[in-house]
């Protein structure tokens, strides 16, 4: 399964690749239904010497070519509540997490519970602790269709750190600017938007600061932003508060303490979210009001696009990986380069752009008898082919359908897929900073950057700026190679002269 359809469905990525399912039961399977219930119950948090325990585990999975694939779980305890964080290595296609927060977390003698957040499905982990407390066996119910067979191991702090990739640009303490966990207002329908606003630290007579609101790609994120492996919110936040630059992140609609939902929320309501947090940092003591920009990647380009062109006070945008053709297209583009890469011969490119433009022309219009079928011939024919990882019986291949096809029919993909950037881009007249990589497979640059300069030029705006970045990807990391599954193996989450160029740009800017 190519990126374009994994990094929308993750969680159906890991379900192809790991069916069918483990034949050995899960230790709950094998439960006496009362004692299911048992474990369901609400019994008192057992007692710890410390309030937080870690957990070293394996999903098992049934493909000789991928025997297992690694999570850890740390659990905080807070009086009678728990907490979790969660990350997962990469591999078997699936891109990996890095210190999520993990949703519904349960801890009793008999049970630890906890799941990890769509979309498109909810991933619900259940694991019985062995009686001496330190190794635990269940299942990982994927995308709350697929089990299959998970155990763990109690783990120290240290055993912990060392199953996570070191990432050597995350921000460790002391750090050089105040860093503030704020909720800010905003007038889209999420009413209010959890995030963490660095604010470099200034004397009463130094001059104010220029201010960004920094806006993430297509997938739901954390306060971090946190995509796969990797932390780009926290740690571009961090590039440019040490150059002075206050940097506002937020989570997604209902992630974090966010309000709304993520996949309810249309593009429009992402600007609108963007806009209110603009007029937000202009409150911030210490911010110059008539300094605070936007800054987006990918479909963050899409939404400070079109934010920028809704409220032309907008002082300055900077556009990452941006594009000028419609998402929708640009998916079709996505996905040409990406075979084209792989060294897919031309036919199968041809019959495989016809049958994902089908699935996507109908997901956008809303047609969804016909989104149903295209699903289901797109699915049979790389079955047939040997494209689809696994062998999955009728019931299996129904569960996938349905759960891509309840995705695709969500509001915010749909309104994606109908978002064109090209009348916002003509709207725009404040400076605009582009910025681009060679080795871009997402958002590919000699398809999409030249007209995105061309219709802000055509559109009269001479304040334009464009930086290409030689052998960088997507996410603005130095590569080899491009492709998403190269990305969490790359320590460097995101380059420094990018953060560089950013703040150079920024400091020459004259409101």
């Amino acid at each position: 399964m190519t990126h374009t359809l994994s990094n929308l469905l993750l969680s159906i990525s890991v379900l192809a690749c790991i069916a069918p399912a483990a034949a050995t039961p899960s230790p709950l399977d094998r439960q006496p239904a009362a004692s299911q219930s048992a474990l369901a119950s609400t019994a008192a948090p057992p007692t710890t010497t410390s309030p937080v325990e870690h957990w070293i585990g394996q999903i098992l999975i049934p493909n000789p070519s991928c025997a297992q694939i690694t999570f850890v779980i740390s659990l905080t305890q807070t009086g009678h509540s728990w907490s979790g964080r969660f990350s997962m290595s990469p591999g078997c296609g699936v891109s990996g997490s890095f210190d999520i927060t993990a949703e519904e977390v349960a801890r009793t003698n008999d049970l630890i519970r906890f799941v990890t957040p769509p979309p498109p499905g909810r991933n619900i982990y259940e694991l019985i602790p062995a009686p001496d407390g330190q190794t635990a066996a269940g299942r990982l119910i994927i995308g709350g269709v697929q089990p299959v067979y998970i155990r763990a191991t109690r783990a120290t702090d240290a055993e912990a750190r060392n199953a996570a990739p070191a990432r050597p640009q995350t921000p460790s303490l002391p750090l050089p600017y105040e860093q503030r966990t704020v909720t800010a207002t905003t007038t889209g329908p999420s009413g209010t938007l959890a995030g963490i606003l660095t604010l470099p630290r200034r004397d009463a007579a130094a001059p104010l600061c220029p201010a960004v609101v920094l806006l993430p790609d297509e997938d739901p994120v954390d306060l971090d932003h946190t995509e796969g492996m990797h932390k780009p919110g926290q740690v571009l936040a961090d590039l440019l508060s040490r150059r002075g630059i206050a940097v506002l992140r937020c989570a997604s609609p209902g992630m974090e303490g966010s309000g709304g939902s993520y996949l309810d929320s249309t593009m429009a309501d992402a600007a609108a979210d963007a806009t209110g947090l603009v007029a937000y940092l202009k409150t911030i003591e210490g911010i110059d009001p008539a300094r605070v920009g936007i800054i987006g990647r990918g479909e963050g380009a899409y939404v400070a696009a079109r934010a920028a062109a809704e409220h032309p006070d907008t002082p300055f945008t900077v556009l990452m990986a941006p594009a000028a053709i419609s998402w929708r297209d640009l998916l079709l583009v996505r996905e040409r380069r990406q075979l084209e890469a792989q060294g897919e011969d031309r036919a199968y490119i041809t019959a495989r752009l016809e049958r994902f433009g089908k699935i996507l022309s109908h997901a956008a219009s809303a047609q969804d008898d016909a989104l149903a079928a295209a699903l289901e011939q797109d699915f049979d024919v790389q079955m047939k082919q040997g494209r689809a990882m696994g062998m999955l019986n009728i019931f299996q291949q129904r569960d996938m359908i349905q759960v891509q096809a309840d995705f695709y029919r969500t509001p915010r993909l749909i309104s994606r897929l109908n978002e064109d950037p090209r009348p916002h881009l003509a709207k725009i007249r404040a400076p605009v900073l582009l910025l681009a990589t060679e080795m871009d497979l997402l958002t590919p640059t000699n398809d999409t950057l030249p007209a995105v300069q061309e219709t802000l030029k055509a559109a009269g705006n001479t304040r334009v700026s464009t930086r290409t970045f030689p052998r960088t990807n997507h996410w603005f990391q130095p590569c080899s190679t491009g492709f998403p599954d190269e990305r969490a193996q790359i320590d460097i989450t995101m380059s420094p002269e990018v953060a560089d160029a950013i703040a150079e740009w920024i400091a020459s800017f004259k409101p």
